[in-house]
């Protein structure tokens, strides 16, 4: 059998800032909630995207300073519920964000206090969390020994390549899916060409791409795995608001189909905790 590139479909399902440039969602006093009304609009657009691709997916619930438990809480229980009797997965997404535009993932007591809160909550609400993603590809060493106690086996936040010390970013240059090491907890990295760090060229970031570059770091991708004949296995990037949007729609459904086409197949997330060569017996 010719070697295969897995794909995880992320869709980060982040509700709009009003504030956008160096910081998203930093702690605001009196802010309102999230629109309601888009954001079912914004559900109802992924819901639909992954029913016509038929393909599983992992959406991310979204959890920050300025939004800390809106997201585990009515309305949206009830729309996660939805989209897991739809076939996607749920993925823990803290963006903690400062108002300089920097953030908390350097501070280890911090960012734990946040998981186990929200790993609690979203046991409230009796929704279940398989995997974890970072806000904007942040790290911090503490997170693998504490995503694997919390039960969770998915982690979708790496970046190869990717540096901004600043804001706790610093991936090796590694496309490889991995488990982190002395836990159960697997990392598949956004698909990335191998070469550069630009994140409107070299990765598989669909709202910063046209299909051309799409594409052609699929092709980067397919060609190294060629080149090992090794199985590979990366997560493709969307967003709530693409989805929603007619061009990113038919753009993510028109690459999906291409990926299908050029050895490529799409898993969901219990495949992707599975040892890579499980499915390439």
């Amino acid at each position: 059998m010719a070697a295969e590139i897995e794909i995880v479909w992320l869709i980060d399902g982040d509700p709009p800032s009003p504030l956008g440039g160096r910081a998203f969602y930093p702690e605001t006093p009196g802010a309102p909630p999230p629109d309601a009304t888009l954001m079912a609009a914004r559900f109802a657009a992924m819901r639909e995207a992954v029913a016509e691709a038929g393909a599983p997916a992992v959406v991310t619930l979204h959890t920050s300073p300025r939004h800390r438990r809106d997201f585990f809480d009515p309305p949206y229980a009830d729309e996660w519920r939805s989209c897991l009797d739809r076939g996607m997965a749920l993925a823990l997404h803290p963006h903690e964000d400062l108002a300089d535009g920097k953030n908390r993932y350097g501070d280890a007591d911090h960012i734990t206090g946040v998981i186990v809160d929200c790993m609690a909550m979203a046991r409230r609400a009796d929704l279940p969390i398989a995997a974890f993603r970072s806000g904007s590809f942040a790290w911090n060493a503490a997170l693998p020994t504490l995503l694997d106690r919390m039960g969770i086996g998915l982690d979708l936040s790496p970046g190869p390549g990717l540096r901004m010390p600043e804001k706790h970013v610093d991936w090796p240059a590694e496309p490889d899916a991995h488990r982190y090491r002395c836990t159960q907890l697997f990392a598949v990295p956004i698909g990335w060409n191998g070469t550069g760090t630009d994140l409107d060229r070299d990765y598989l970031f669909l709202e910063r791409m046209d299909f051309a570059r799409l594409a052609a770091v699929w092709d980067a991708i397919r060609a190294r795995v060629q080149r090992r004949g090794q199985p590979a296995r990366c997560n493709l990037l969307t967003h709530g608001f693409g989805l929603a949007d007619p061009h990113w729609r038919a753009l993510a459904l028109q690459f999906i189909d291409h990926l299908r086409a050029h050895g490529g197949r799409v898993i969901s997330a219990e495949q992707a905790m599975e040892p890579l060569h499980a499915h390439h017996a």
